[in-house]
């Protein structure tokens, strides 16, 4: 097929930034003036999709000279601690290996074992209101059913088994109206049914 003229001219990659060009280009072994019909574009997608920060990537072939590939990353939207070890989350609870964990410092943190595996259904249920999922700070997993979240403002709440989803519909009212995080609450107690238990600061017995 290079005899006819259908060799490897242009590569175009579109969505990366936390790999360059020429560290890609090595990965994928692709070299300018390579037969283009030689070269398998399920082989060159799997090969990306197989680096840690790559979700997904599409690889189009245009005659006669020209490979398309199109990436998506991973984003890190948490921070997952398990037997005292820290790792990366995406939306989707999975795993992004990297050293430079120090540099998210500043994301949410998941506790527990099994948290991960939960971690995306909460991620939907929080991240529609801005209001809570700016001040997340923690959340951790109890007895592999439930879930315990931390605020920044010291706020914590105890999620129910069943329809934890209700709950944060109701938090998130409760965070519009300035009566979960500007009223002294020390924690709110969601796990029985639709009764919410809430304990202040200053006050010894719960409302």
């Amino acid at each position: 097929s290079a005899e006819l003229g259908l060799k490897l001219e242009n590569i175009y990659i579109a969505g990366h930034r936390r790999y360059p060009t020429h560290e890609l280009l090595e990965q994928l072994k692709l070299q300018y003036g390579m037969p283009i019909l030689a070269i398998s574009l399920t082989e060159v997608k799997s090969q990306l999709e197989n680096l840690s920060w790559i979700a997904t990537a599409e690889v189009d072939r245009i005659l006669p000279a020209t490979l398309h590939i199109r990436i998506k990353e991973r984003i890190p939207i948490a921070v997952w601690q398990s037997n005292k070890k820290l790792a990366l989350l995406d939306q989707y609870g999975d795993v992004i290996n990297t050293t430079e964990i120090w540099r998210y410092s500043d994301l949410p943190i998941v506790v527990g074992g099994e948290a991960r595996f939960h971690f995306q259904a909460l991620y939907e249920a929080l991240v529609p209101f801005p209001t809570l999922w700016k001040d997340f700070k923690i959340a951790t997993r109890v007895g592999e059913r439930r879930w315990n979240l931390k605020f920044k403002e010291g706020v914590e709440v105890k999620l129910p088994e069943q329809g934890f989803e209700n709950a944060i519909k109701l938090l998130a009212e409760l965070a519009d109206q300035g009566k979960l995080f500007d009223n002294n609450i020390a924690y709110v107690d969601l796990r029985i049914g639709s009764r919410m238990y809430t304990k202040y600061r200053s006050l010894a017995n719960n409302d």
